[in-house]
């Protein structure tokens, strides 16, 4: 498995208040033209949600995410064959 590093942290498109210190979107898959799959803390710092940023559309303190699973676990079962 390989890792990529990420400049959204420097940017600031990893989280959503300015005083926060740390990352509220983890970055765990990069996708075409810049985007992410994240873990999204923001709104559930135990259960994050998997969302896809745009990076694009996204700017300092204001990331623009679409939710894509309620969980971790919900994702991975949509990953999941149906025929085993």
């Amino acid at each position: 498995m390989n890792c990529c590093e990420t400049s959204l942290g420097e940017q600031g498109r990893n989280f959503y208040d300015e005083d926060l210190i740390g990352s509220e979107l983890i970055p765990i898959a990069k996708l075409a033209w810049g985007d992410y799959l994240c873990l999204n803390f923001h709104y559930d710092k135990n259960n994050p949600s998997v969302d896809f940023l745009d990076y694009e559309e996204s700017y300092e303190c204001d990331p623009a995410t679409s939710k894509i699973a309620d969980t971790f676990q919900a994702f991975l079962s949509m990953l999941s064959s149906e025929n085993g």
